[in-house]
């Protein structure tokens, strides 16, 4: 979607930006490049950390791309999909779960609280509701958030796209 947005704007994310995967590992602490101003982009809760710190700021979100983007996806392998077709089945039981309760506005604050624990994000929970709290900014069930829907599978795996996979780079 960055590699889009980029793209729609006349520069060519191949050429003019340098865009930098940074592992999982890293979301505890900001990356280096956030001081100065070498970083464009942090995901997960990064950006509303950074801009508490005072050395980033949020410019565009995804929803200012895409609102109702395919954002977040549940993969497996084929194999392991054949193998526990009943591990499986509760594992998208529990997500859909999952997202129904966290599209409850009133259950945004706990959500905040049990994600920001060290566990999990390590994120205080006042950063975290940043965005939990705003009206519409995550939707997790609503609107249909949770269907497979054919033409979000093409456009992440890159299919009949000039740019490639809607992933790359991202």
């Amino acid at each position: 979607m960055l590699r889009l947005w980029l793209s729609s704007g006349g520069l060519d994310p191949d050429r003019d930006v340098r865009l930098t995967v940074v592992p999982p590992a890293a979301h505890r602490r900001p990356p280096v490049g956030w001081r100065d101003r070498r970083l464009l982009r942090w995901r997960a809760v990064e950006p509303a950390r950074a801009a508490v710190l005072g050395i980033g700021r949020i410019v565009l979100t995804g929803p200012d791309i895409w609102k109702g983007m395919p954002e977040k996806v549940l993969g497996t392998t084929e194999a392991f999909a054949e193998k526990n077709p009943e591990t499986l089945k509760a594992l998208i039981k529990a997500l859909l779960e999952a997202c129904q309760w966290l599209d409850e506005p009133s259950n945004r604050s706990e959500a905040a609280r049990m994600l920001s624990s060290p566990r999990y994000l390590n994120t205080p929970a006042e950063v975290m509701s940043r965005t939990l709290d705003l009206p519409d900014f995550h939707v997790f069930h609503r609107q249909h958030a949770n269907f497979p829907w054919r033409s979000h599978a093409d456009w992440f795996s890159g299919a009949d796209d000039p740019l490639g996979p809607g992933l790359a780079g991202d």
